[in-house]
């Protein structure tokens, strides 16, 4: 098993495979386990820091669907907890048509922006 499918056992679970890999390789198991203690706390401060600041994160996976967000973001998106695994392309009416703080030239300049990068030189120079 690879360190990153170990990141994803919880529990009973991983407590059995590490249990296994420490009668297999003693120093490998010691090792892994501190990997698996930095991680967590780690993940622990990170999601401390965005909970705790009024940054607006959205964490993406590589298909560009929401993985995770940070409270601020509810106050631009209205974004829910079932909103995760959801498409970023879907959020494109709401943050550009919807009702939420940005203003006029914020959402002009997103367009302009998202525009450049479809290479639209009509669009993103009007």
């Amino acid at each position: 098993m690879k360190l990153d499918q170990a990141l994803e056992l919880e529990g009973l679970e991983r407590a059995n495979w590490l249990a296994s890999l420490r009668q297999e390789n003693p120093l490998l198991a010691a090792q892994v386990e501190e990997l698996l203690e930095e991680h967590q706390a780690l993940s622990s401060d990170l999601s401390s820091l965005l909970t705790s600041t009024d940054l607006a994160v959205l964490f993406l996976d590589p298909m560009f669907r929401i993985r995770r967000f940070t409270p601020a973001v509810r106050d631009l998106l209205e974004l829910i907890q079932s909103d995760l695994g959801r498409p970023l392309s879907e959020l494109a009416e709401v943050l550009l048509r919807g009702s939420n703080s940005l203003t006029r030239g914020e959402r002009e300049l997103i367009a302009a922006y998202v525009s450049t990068l479809n290479e639209c030189q009509f669009c993103a120079s009007s």
